[in-house]
């Protein structure tokens, strides 16, 4: 389904402030890894996360693997830490983790549309293009993603690359700490979701108490 704007900002502060229609109660989240007491460091306790984020994944469990809803929210969750990180430990997060999903091709589909849908998407409350290059460039190199998929793919860093030089080591710039939404006629914010994330994950890597996710669905 096509979205315009409008519809896909009140989409993503949705999804942000909980207020998405899954009945049920909240969408199971992955077990967090305990990180080593001797990384201090934010970026290094998030490249830690970012390595170990999918350890509970069973990828040979289609109840996990195949449940959207479920994936949609471990991935929100492993995008929010990208931006405190470099992008060389992103790119080795999100290569072990294709390494693990490609036992399951769909789950690399899902996968790769969550990272259009949240890291590409201008609306979206971690939009990270740089992240999605990342992303997207890993994803072309994994074998179980699907042809269609990849044309897609290929689109969108066709037209990243007619609007920006590419990645560097200052392509934190593009994170959501660097940028607020602002309203724009009949359009939400999401500075406040911002704000919500930026504390939350503030506390993850300040090694004053275990990591737990950033976004929760309810």
């Amino acid at each position: 389904m096509i979205m315009g704007g409008g519809k896909r900002a009140l989409f993503f502060a949705g999804i942000v402030l909980g207020l998405s229609g899954f009945a049920g109660g909240a969408v199971k989240e992955l077990p967090l890894p305990d990180v080593p007491a001797e990384m201090k460091a934010p970026g290094e306790r998030a490249a830690y996360i970012m390595r170990h984020f999918w350890d509970g994944m069973d990828w040979g469990d289609t109840t996990m693997t195949r449940n959207e809803a479920f994936l949609e929210q471990n991935a929100v969750n492993f995008f929010s830490l990208f931006p405190h990180a470099d992008s060389l430990a992103v790119s080795a997060a999100v290569d072990t983790l294709l390494v693990r999903g490609s036992a399951d091709s769909v789950a690399v589909e899902i996968l790769s549309g969550l990272a259009g849908q949240y890291l590409y998407e201008r609306e979206s409350p971690v939009w990270n293009e740089a992240g999605y290059e990342i992303m997207a460039r890993e994803m072309l190199a994994c074998a179980a993603l699907p042809p269609e998929e990849r044309l897609r793919i290929e689109a969108r860093l066709e037209g990243l690359a007619k609007n920006r030089p590419g990645i560097s080591d200052s392509w934190h710039a593009t994170a959501p700490a660097a940028r607020s939404m602002k309203p724009s006629g009949g359009r939400i914010s999401a500075c406040l979701c911002f704000t919500t994330l930026t504390a939350t994950t503030a506390t993850i890597l300040s090694g004053n108490s275990r990591p737990t996710a950033g976004y929760r669905r309810r």
